[in-house]
């Protein structure tokens, strides 16, 4: 009898536990969801993410940590006819600054939107080429007729770069190449592709390669209070972002976190958040992160 009775708890733990076990490990929302961005997903736009000075979601969706303060090459326009460049931090008061053929579109760092220089944005812009700039709500817009469009959380500073299909292949920069190819991620202005991450920021840092500017290492505050951590949030079971993490993949974004000043963890959930609304999971930013 004994060894029917093993031979029975094998087969009970092989066909019916381990079965039910896995059912039970399975979030039907996040399932859906996953589906559902599979059903609907569009390979005719292109998106990247800046958030604040500290992170960069590319094209293709990989997050990378920027270098500091330095003025690096976002995006550029590498076609016959270039028509876009963003650059972070060009200047000590800009945060970004957008150039759309005769017009440039800087977003300060105390969240003002200014249009060739001069002329501070407070309500709607136009310009040439059908660009449009609008403010409303600490919220800025941009788009124009070349399939170029910009918007900014402009007290958060996070802002979404977003280029039209007909305008496939044509940018490279620190957002990397907007193909839809992973593997090319890591463009350097030569065409090649970077051996390693250091390489690849420090290629396309303004003014020529480096231009004397290093990484350099964040200073903590000794007590940093940190209103939501990075665990909770992007590992988590109970995580309010968890029904998207079959959709985003929320593991990059707990590498990101490490040690990190004490907002990054809601910087880093504001571009998840985000992430997921382009990706049609109806996630809201956690409640302690909008007390920011």
């Amino acid at each position: 009898m004994a060894p029917r009775l093993v031979l029975l708890e094998v087969l009970l733990e092989e066909w019916l536990l381990r079965p039910l076990q896995a059912l039970a490990a399975v979030r039907p929302v996040a399932e859906f969801y996953r589906l559902k961005r599979k059903m609907v997903d569009s390979p005719f736009r292109h998106q990247a993410l800046l958030v604040a000075d500290q992170f960069a979601v590319t094209f293709d969706g990989h997050l990378r940590e920027l270098p500091g303060s330095c003025p690096l090459l976002l995006a550029q326009d590498v076609s016959a006819e270039p028509s876009f460049t963003l650059l972070l931090n060009a200047d000590s008061h800009s945060f970004l600054l957008i150039g759309l053929n005769d017009d440039t579109v800087s977003v300060q760092k105390n969240g003002q939107v200014r249009v060739n220089c001069n002329s501070t944005v407070s309500h709607t812009f136009h310009g040439s080429r059908g660009l449009a700039v609008r403010v409303r709500a600490n919220v800025m817009q941009l788009s124009n007729q070349n399939g170029v469009s910009v918007s900014c959380d402009l007290l958060r500073l996070v802002c979404s770069f977003t280029l039209d299909g007909w305008l496939h292949g044509r940018s490279a920069g620190l957002f990397g190449t907007n193909d839809n190819e992973a593997g090319n991620d890591s463009p350097l202005p030569d065409g090649s592709q970077a051996e390693n991450q250091d390489r690849f920021w420090h290629s396309w840092v303004a003014g020529g390669e480096g231009a004397g500017c290093t990484k350099v290492a964040k200073q903590l505050p000794k007590a940093a209070a940190t209103p939501i951590s990075c665990s909770f949030l992007f590992s988590s079971p109970d995580s309010p972002l968890s029904s998207c993490f079959r959709v985003v993949d929320p593991g990059q974004f707990l590498s990101a976190c490490g040690p990190s000043p004490s907002k990054t963890p809601c910087r880093l959930a504001h571009a998840f958040v985000h992430l997921c609304q382009e990706n049609y999971v109806p996630l809201e930013l956690p409640a302690k992160c909008l007390r920011l």
